[in-house]
């Protein structure tokens, strides 16, 4: 229905998943800042970390992590203080499915502007060399 795809990864080569690490650090660097000098409660602040993370909009996707799984935006704790309104509807199935398609769609196309963009950064320090038969490169 969504067309997802499972991709297996060794837990012993963190290299081999550069997102992974990169989630990692950010959130390392998120709890560092959290705890301060209280390092024994890390374990505390893990749950707001994992929060602020996945409610982060990303600079590259325009979209936060939590959006781009369940097409919606997560409720904040300042979402959270008016009274909400109890008469919500929820949408049919089908159209979760449509939303979540068009924020994928979305993110694609942002992730390509993103990557045409750094690419016109890195290549604006290349230049352009013709090789010959016999060149030693």
């Amino acid at each position: 229905m969504v067309n997802t795809q499972l991709n297996f990864s060794t837990a012993y080569q963190p290299q081999t998943d550069g997102q992974t690490e990169v989630v990692n650090r950010s959130l390392g660097n998120l709890l560092r800042d959290l705890v301060g000098k209280h390092v024994k409660s890390w374990d505390q602040k893990s749950s707001p970390a994992e929060f602020a993370h996945n409610h982060a909009v990303n600079c590259s996707t325009s979209f936060s992590p939590f959006q781009v799984v369940y097409s919606v935006t997560p409720r904040g704790p300042l979402d959270l203080l008016p009274v909400p309104d109890k008469t919500r509807v929820h949408g049919k199935a089908a159209d979760f499915v449509h939303g979540l398609q068009e924020i994928h769609e979305a993110v694609q196309n942002n992730l390509k502007n993103a990557a045409m963009k750094y690419k016109a950064v890195a290549d604006r320090r290349r230049r352009h060399v013709e090789f010959e038969v016999g060149d030693f490169v």
